[in-house]
């Protein structure tokens, strides 16, 4: 990639909408033989014996497509910091297995990208084009120790790793026949943890107001009951700490 904001959604697209040569010409161009890949339901780490690590990926994005031949996906925004080589991107997508077509699976995720920057194998002049030129080890190689072929070459972005962060109930979705309810499972969950925090809090400021005697329920009254309850809750750690 030259500019990976600008390249980064037709990538996606390329991966996860298009033919099967074109899904593997697309991973062969943009990622590393030692690109690592994470994702909730499973995970490639970077090597290269006794064969690529990209050629997993590869089957990874082949049987995505194989579960939902129809995938709709939008790119919601695309971040770059660029001193840390890593592109953040905002996406959501609709899954639908096979074999079961009228169930629609929504997921929005953020894609973590680390880049790296090497330098290009100009293509061998009367040779084919690079989109029908057949890779050999010997590319593999030259691509993997970065090398100069022929003086300078100019230098582009390569994928090295792709996370996917799935918060917990979009995730879940993705198991047949039970991710439904798994996901409303995991999401009154949370409603209710959030109503545990809630009830918490009254109940500490309750003990914390009676720590220090104090009866109003105004702001600075709330504040100076939760400093006294953090106050012995430093206290006991210090205790422990110490002996």
């Amino acid at each position: 990639m030259e500019d990976p904001v600008s390249e980064i959604p037709g990538i996606i697209l390329s991966l996860t909408t298009t033919a099967p040569h074109i899904q593997r010409r697309t991973i062969d161009t943009y990622f590393t033989p030692r690109s690592s890949f994470d994702h909730p339901l499973c995970q490639v780490p970077p090597f290269t014996f006794p064969f690529k690590s990209r050629d997993i990926i590869t089957a990874i994005y082949r049987w995505y497509k194989i579960l939902s031949p129809v995938i709709h996906i939008h790119i919601d925004s695309v971040a770059f910091d660029v001193e840390h080589l890593t592109l953040y991107v905002s996406a959501r997508q609709e899954f639908r297995f096979w074999f079961l077509p009228w169930l629609r699976i929504p997921a929005e995720l953020v894609t973590v990208i680390g880049l790296e920057k090497r330098r290009v194998r100009p293509p061998v002049p009367g040779d084919s084009s690079d989109d029908e030129r057949e890779h050999t080890d010997e590319d593999e190689e030259e691509e993997e120790e970065g090398r100069k072929v022929n003086g300078v070459d100019p230098e582009r972005y390569y994928i090295i790793s792709q996370k996917d962060l799935y918060q917990f109930e979009q995730w879940v979705g993705f198991f047949p026949l039970i991710g439904l309810g798994l996901r409303w499972l995991v999401l009154v969950t949370k409603w209710m943890a959030s109503i545990v925090c809630l009830f918490g809090v009254i109940a500490i400021t309750w003990f914390g107001r009676m720590l220090g005697g104090g009866y109003g329920w105004g702001v600075k009254e709330k504040d100076r009951a939760m400093e006294r309850v953090l106050g012995v809750e430093r206290r006991v750690i210090e205790k422990f700490r110490d002996g």
